[in-house]
């Protein structure tokens, strides 16, 4: 019956100095964790909202209609003139991107700044991957 009761205090006082520890570096961790964030968001800068406007064409200059335009997690689409306009878009000052993407061309994304009011963007065809038997070129295969 000793020898259980001195077994049961040495795992109490086992079990408290390991909890004890746990604790002590989990506040360690979390303070770490709360200068890497600071540091982080040093990094990119203030968040911000802006609008943005600008317009979207092919390499030839044509204006594309209907490219999705994504900034700050705000999207829209372009009009048959190629135009677009985004309210309110949150970034930040330091690291702000904008995505275009159409059917048919090759999807961009480009870093922008605070500063930036007028966008203009260009985009190029995708030039068709070819498989061979699957595409639609001829290509003088032998049958």
């Amino acid at each position: 019956m000793k020898s259980i009761k001195s077994i049961s205090i040495v795992l109490a006082i086992s079990f408290l100095s390991i909890s004890a520890c746990i604790k002590s570096n989990a506040s360690s961790d979390e303070k770490e964790e709360v200068d890497s964030l600071n540091t982080l968001s040093e990094y990119l800068g203030e968040k911000i909202e802006k609008d943005f406007e600008g317009n979207v064409v092919d390499d030839e200059g044509n204006p594309l209609k209907s490219a999705i335009i994504i900034i700050g997690g705000k999207s829209t689409m372009t009009n048959s003139n190629g135009a677009f306009t985004i309210k309110e878009a949150t970034i930040n000052t330091n690291a702000a991107f904008l995505k275009v993407k159409k059917e048919g061309y090759k999807d961009i994304s480009r870093s922008i700044d605070d500063a930036s009011n007028n966008i203009s963007i260009i985009l190029s065809k995708i030039d068709e991957q070819c498989l061979f038997w699957f595409c639609r070129h001829n290509h003088s295969l032998l049958n």
